[in-house]
């Protein structure tokens, strides 16, 4: 008869739970943050199609600096893809920078020796200069990483950041490739984190 009550118990607490995480979730706004596991993710062969120019082929590359540095690796492919004018910039091309990085005076556009270098900087920056310090939507990234009104843009186009990795993020979120609130049938044992303006 105890096991019974403890079983009985413990479902209603599952249950309760659920309708709980479901309404949660029905509350999210657009500045909230939801986490999916990417090891459950269902394979999607067309994935490949957002990564342009010279960020195609890196898919591989950004899948382990996902679990690595525990970022969405699709924020930062929109970040790279805004930067870089979808992989074709001067800037990627001849400094394997496609984040627009400056090096550590300011002065300058960082040059890195492989283009896996800059994009694992672009990873780590994010990790260890935003999102460390509770900077977790691309709204309040780019409030930081490209400010607009700032008096370094001489041409006014900081402005134009939050909108673009924003409209990039949620092309790749509506065509699938972005799993937001599906918690109920993706494993939270490892969490990574989804970003939206």
């Amino acid at each position: 008869m105890i096991k019974v009550a403890f079983v009985f118990i413990f479902l209603l607490a599952c249950i309760l739970g659920f309708i709980k995480e479901s309404q949660q979730e029905n509350t999210q706004t657009i500045e909230t943050i939801a986490t999916v596991d990417i090891t459950q993710e269902p394979y999607k062969p067309k994935e490949s199609e957002y990564f342009k120019g010279r960020l195609k082929g890196q898919e591989v590359l950004f899948n382990k600096l996902q679990i690595k540095y525990n970022v969405n690796k699709w924020l930062i492919l929109a970040i790279c893809l805004h930067e870089s004018a979808n992989g074709t910039s001067n800037l990627i091309s001849s400094r394997n920078n496609p984040a627009g990085i400056l090096n550590d005076s300011y002065t300058d556009f960082r040059k890195f020796s492989t283009l896996e270098e800059g994009i694992e900087r672009t990873f780590y920056i994010i990790r260890n200069y935003y999102m460390d310090e509770g900077l977790t939507t691309i709204k309040q990234i780019g409030s930081k990483y490209c400010p607009a009104g700032d008096t370094s843009d001489k041409t006014n186009i900081n402005k134009y950041w939050v909108p673009s990795v924003s409209k990039l993020y949620e092309e790749m979120k509506k065509n699938g490739w972005i799993y937001e609130g599906l918690s109920k049938w993706l494993c939270k044992s490892t969490p990574y984190t989804c970003y939206t303006c």
